[in-house]
């Protein structure tokens, strides 16, 4: 695994750790909410949750020491050194680094970690959408830090125009994904719900 030091290097996370806690009847448990530019290392058995548009969220477990993780960045690659220290955490590569070190620190182990990751969808039409694009690059910078860092993706639901609601379940390493469809400027809970299982790969519709 590449080193991740220099990546991490200098970041303020301060204030990038989610704290905001609700009790998620789906998995019966306290679980933690994040917002964009959050992370959150759970060692506790608590469920995360995430709402994705063009964001992506990378989520880690260790399946021997249950520490499991997530996170929510908005923008491909590294932080520029001008916002590294106050919002490098709203950066794939950075955002995942200082996950993956947190999580040694915890407890995990690297070489056991199994990631999933999801979001990157697109909103946007015409002109707008092939130059901006966001939602394609965070996924492929997501899964270029995954394979980069030798980490085992088992399962991701990529791109696409709906937004999703994510929600980790750190007890079992499961991840419940359910898509929002937009319909007349409004969000609707629609078409797809269901459990992300290891070596699921959904294509964007």
């Amino acid at each position: 695994m590449r080193r991740l030091s220099g990546a991490i290097e200098g970041v303020e996370l301060e204030g990038w750790r989610a704290t905001h806690r609700y009790y998620e009847p789906l998995v019966n448990a306290a679980a933690v909410k994040l917002l964009p530019g959050e992370y959150y290392v759970s060692v506790a058995g608590e469920a995360l949750c995430t709402v994705l548009g063009s964001c992506v969220a990378l989520c880690l477990f260790d399946p021997v020491t249950k520490v499991a993780a997530m996170n929510h960045f908005l923008l491909p690659g590294d932080a520029p050194m001008a916002v590294k220290r106050a919002h490098g955490m709203r950066y794939g590569n950075t955002s995942c680094a200082v996950l993956i070190a947190t999580m040694v620190r915890a407890g995990a182990r690297p070489e056991r970690l199994e990631a999933k990751l999801f979001g990157g969808a697109s909103g946007l039409t015409g002109v707008a959408q092939s130059v901006l694009r966001v939602g394609e690059l965070n996924a492929r910078c997501g899964e270029a830090f995954v394979a980069a860092h030798g980490l085992r993706l088992v399962a991701s639901d990529l791109e696409g125009r709906q937004a999703r609601r994510v929600l980790f379940d750190t007890e079992s390493g499961r991840v419940r994904v359910r898509r929002l469809g937009v319909r007349e400027g409004k969000i609707d809970q629609v078409t797809v719900t269901g459990l992300i299982e290891p070596g699921a790969r959904r294509e964007a519709p």
